[in-house]
């Protein structure tokens, strides 16, 4: 990662840019800028006109835009916590992807994503931070860039950004959690996390239509308290221990109250103390400075939701390219044309000597059967006809009755309860050669284990043998669905249950 970069964060109603360097010194700011889009008639800019906007304000700013990171907004991107067992490094990203599915409501060719894997506290697994985001939105917003001649080395999230900067701050906890709440007008985001990685990110707004009788302090201490119930349901092994305010509002009179009403402390982040005790930042610009310091942490390396390929579509060339361009068109066309029919010339002239030689080969064998039929009476024929008749209706059978096993594959994944991984999917299938029916069979091994103390190894297995009989693709063809057998066993110091599921027609 170089050591000069340029944070940029398109926001719903500003751009904020920052450019930073690394020193031996330290973190130097070079340059920073706000735009604020509040004012613009327009509800929601378009991807052209929000690449004009930037454009025109890196030139009044005199900003070259090098090594750029940016972001989706936080309400545009998915990030899940989740932990899978403790994996060779080959296997892991396949079972990354596949527990994965689990948590994101789209189909994983549509998604843009990337990973963080953590080591467990207690050594027995892997923590996994996933990010995704739909490749159309991570498509659109790369447009913009490129309508403006930037070239992103990095998408992450405002979150991943604001995480980063106070961690270099020194503000995160080093055994709680802290929240994170930035205020950006009528909006807030709030995070939890620790010293390696965001746990919870949420965003809300602070005038929901919902609570019309709360003011926003109100609203921003309800989602606070939302936030911090969820995450001790889900996440009960640690504690909140602060709350770090940053952004704009009053921030001031909001510490006071949020101490009063969370009993935690609570602090308001200067940004700017990153650069030098003396440097004053622009509001609401925290965003982009976590971006621009973007390749100084050991996490930074994974997030990228930018790794994955992603087409743009084609931006029109400018008018005063044009005739060179057709010119160069017409050219190839020409050959390509004449390519084309030295193409067809050529296959016409082997498909017409195949056809010469099947008329041939016909000829041929219609004369060696005529001089084989031609003794033969009306039963002897009849006879003949009523054989090839049997192998064709069997041949016919045989088609009628192919088995597709993709549609199987892909549900019984699907199927699976947090704790059961497949480590053998064998098909078994007979044929009866006088009908051509067939009979098919799947066999599903594995291992269950259940993290949870209230939910044993044989609830999961029930839970699965259920899913598979409540399947809507997989119950119409197998009506037999059996447990055959289950081993208890131990696989390092976890303790496993073996199985084997028998599917059948």
């Amino acid at each position: 990662m170089p050591n000069l970069l340029t944070g940029i964060n398109l926001g719903k109603n500003s751009i904020e840019v920052v450019q930073v360097r690394k020193t031996l010194a330290g973190y130097q700011l070079l340059n920073q800028g706000r735009m604020d889009l509040s004012g613009i008639p327009e509800p929601e800019l378009s991807g052209v006109q929000m690449s004009g906007y930037l454009r025109r304000f890196l030139e009044e700013k005199g900003i070259e835009p090098l090594n750029v990171v940016s972001s989706l907004p936080d309400s545009k991107v998915i990030l899940r916590y989740f932990t899978i067992p403790l994996l060779p490094p080959k296997e892991r990203e396949n079972a990354i992807r596949f527990e994965a599915q689990k948590y994101i409501p789209f189909k994983m060719d549509e998604v843009a994503s990337s990973f963080l894997t953590l080591a467990d506290r207690e050594k027995k697994g892997l923590r996994i931070v996933f990010v995704a985001t739909k490749k159309d939105i991570l498509r659109e917003r790369l447009l913009i860039f490129k309508e403006a001649d930037i070239q992103p080395l990095a998408i992450e999230t405002p979150a991943w950004a604001l995480f980063r900067l106070f961690r270099i701050l020194g503000l995160l906890g080093k055994k709680d959690l802290t929240a994170i709440v930035y205020v950006e007008k009528t909006e807030a985001v709030i995070i939890l996390s620790d010293q390696e990685t965001p746990y919870l990110v949420r965003d809300f707004s602070l005038t929901s239509r919902e609570t019309t009788n709360l003011n926003e302090y109100d609203n921003l201490l309800r989602e606070i308290q939302l936030s911090f119930d969820y995450y001790y349901k889900h996440f009960p092994g640690l504690n909140i221990g602060k709350v770090i305010l940053s952004g704009e509002n009053s921030l001031e009179d909001w510490s006071a109250n949020l101490l009063g009403d969370l009993k935690i402390p609570v602090q308001i982040a200067e940004p700017g103390l990153v650069f030098g005790k003396k440097i004053k930042l622009e509001p609401g610009i925290s965003v982009a400075v976590g971006l621009a310091l973007r390749g100084f942490l050991a996490q930074d390396k994974q997030i990228n939701l930018q790794e994955e390929k992603v087409i743009l579509p084609k931006v029109e060339k400018p008018l005063k390219e044009e005739k060179s361009i057709l010119r160069r068109v017409l050219i190839w066309g020409m050959l390509l044309g004449l390519a084309i029919m030295f193409f067809v010339q050529t296959t016409l002239s082997r498909q017409i000597k195949i056809i010469k030689d099947n008329l041939n080969q016909v000829k041929k064998i219609r004369e060696r059967i005529g001089k084989e039929f031609v003794h033969k009476d009306k039963g002897e024929l009849n006879k003949i006809y009523q054989e090839w008749n049997k192998r064709r209706n069997i041949f016919v059978n045989l088609l009628g009755r192919r088995v597709y096993l993709t549609i199987y594959l892909s549900e019984i994944p699907r199927l699976l309860p947090e704790g059961v991984w497949l480590e053998n999917l064998r098909v078994e299938s007979k044929t009866d050669d006088t009908t051509g029916s067939k009979s098919l069979k799947i066999i599903i091994e594995g291992k269950a284990f259940s993290p949870k103390e209230n939910k044993s190894a044989s609830d999961l297995l029930n839970g699965f043998v259920n899913n598979i009989k409540n399947s809507p693709i997989l119950a119409q063809d197998f009506r037999n669905v059996e447990l055959g057998f289950m081993e208890k066993g131990t696989e390092g110091e976890l303790s496993i249950t073996r199985f084997r599921i028998i599917c059948t027609k």
